[in-house]
């Protein structure tokens, strides 16, 4: 494939990292700026949201979670089972040199597939920005389930599987998830669905 051309299509989604990442700096008063990120694959999106926090002056912290390996099918269903044997090329060690550019000692490699790795990992206490990309719906809501209550007030969920026609389960997910939320869900036309954090009620 033609990389440009392929960055050039993913223009919009890429701006909205970045944006995202910023108003969570701004709008959040976490005194640390920890960055999450679940299916990190090549680390694109990654460069976007820390390259914010870089052009901010904001120190922060990245975990970021990805098995670097193909999708399991045992861990896929209904239709997201066509996707199983994808992602077979991804290396960790090629994610950690396209990242490079940031001081390794505030990035944190999580390798494992979702949830097991949660057992095992670096888990940060507290986040202000999360970016969802795992094309499955389960994943998703563990992920969810895993960082809600530690991501700050005013902090952002970014799903890049939201609005795709394929991915209508993490939708439905991810919807029915957020009803008992104190949030605000957007669908945004470049496919990807943003999530700001509200208040607790009282």
């Amino acid at each position: 494939a033609d990389p440009i051309k392929a960055l050039n299509g993913l223009m919009w989604r890429h701006y909205i990292v970045y944006w995202s990442s910023v108003f969570a700096i701004s709008n959040t008063k976490s005194e640390e700026k920890n960055f999450v990120e679940c299916g990190v694959c090549d680390g694109l999106t990654s460069f976007y949201a820390l390259s914010a926090a870089n052009d901010t002056n904001t120190p922060f912290n990245a975990y970021l979670y990805d098995a670097w390996q193909a999708m399991d099918e045992e861990r896929l269903h209904g239709s997201e089972k066509q996707q199983a044997g994808t992602y077979s090329y991804l290396n960790i060690n090629s994610t950690i040199k396209n990242l490079s550019l940031f001081n390794s000692e505030f990035l944190n490699f999580n390798k494992g597939y979702i949830p097991d790795v949660f057992q095992t990992a670096n888990n940060p206490k507290s986040l202000i920005w999360l970016h969802i990309d795992l094309n499955s719906s389960t994943p998703t809501v563990y992920a969810l389930n895993q960082f809600w209550d530690r991501l700050a007030v005013g902090g952002v969920i970014l799903f890049d599987d939201y609005a795709w026609p394929e991915h209508e389960a993490t939708q439905r997910a991810v919807e029915k998830w957020q009803l008992d939320k104190q949030a605000t869900l957007l669908h945004l036309p470049t496919g990807q669905g943003l999530l700001i954090k509200g208040e607790p009620r009282k």
